[in-house]
């Protein structure tokens, strides 16, 4: 198993809600039934935020009829999408989070789900979708594999299609932290070296940086000439790029 997926299977199995939102009444040991309803709250707080921004900033009435949401975790906005959508295709890296996301589509009673490993999607090239989605994912991919997956989704799009990639461009942390955080990331021995020094077992989360007019390049070549912005910030600066593709 390669790092990144032993990374999120790990993280899937051990933690899985505090992965895909890292607020502290998401971890396992404090994840009763009211902070996974504000969990799965917030995927939908976050869809109708992207529904307002997509009619405002196109002068469309949205209401697609496929749509794929890429590094679909536990299916935070997964199940959310799939209330508003005729179908929805959810990937993710990790097995142990398509598991528990299809528990969460079973306890709702969601039959109109896909889920595919990454490996499938890239794989992947018949079904076309009208809204394309992922967010607080690519920040944690390599941007080689990053732009191959996002150029794969963007081939993917409809004609009218929209989309919406969050990526993250700059660390604001200083010097010393992101040396640190490079060692993690680059030299997985470390991490795992400090781990059996302190007698416990945390998981890494990789974060890196993208080149902004690397994915713009993708829109242009694949005909989404239509694009704002919405800026975010996590301790990076990321950037929340709609897009629509047109036939010409």
């Amino acid at each position: 198993m390669d790092r990144a997926k032993q990374i999120w299977e790990n993280l899937g199995e051990t933690d899985a809600y505090f992965a895909v939102a890292a607020c502290e009444e998401f971890r396992k040991g404090n994840l009763d039934e009211a902070a996974k309803e504000r969990f799965f709250q917030s995927g939908k707080d976050h869809v109708e935020s992207l529904w307002s921004e997509i009619e405002r900033g196109f002068g469309i009435r949205f209401r697609p009829e496929q749509a794929l949401d890429y590094g679909c975790g536990v299916g935070r906005v997964l199940i959310a999408l799939a209330e508003k959508c005729g179908s929805v295709t959810g990937v993710d890296i990790s097995q142990s989070m398509l598991d528990e996301t299809r528990k969460n589509l079973s306890e709702r009673d969601l039959n109109n789900v896909a889920l595919q490993n990454a490996d499938e999607f890239l794989a992947a090239n018949a079904e076309a979708y009208a809204f394309i989605h992922s967010y607080i994912v690519l920040q944690h991919i390599d941007p080689k594999i990053g732009s191959v997956i996002v150029r794969k989704m963007v081939e993917r799009l409809a004609v009218g299609g929209v989309g919406m990639v969050h990526v993250t461009f700059l660390d604001h942390a200083d010097a010393g932290k992101k040396l640190r955080s490079k060692v993690y990331r680059d030299v997985p021995f470390v991490h795992d070296l400090i781990n059996a020094v302190r007698g416990k077992d945390s998981s890494f989360m990789p974060m890196y940086e993208y080149d902004l007019g690397g994915i713009f390049g993708i829109l242009k070549e694949n005909r989404c000439g239509e694009v704002f912005v919405r800026f975010t910030d996590h301790g990076f600066s990321g950037a929340m790029i709609f897009f629509r593709k047109s036939e010409h």
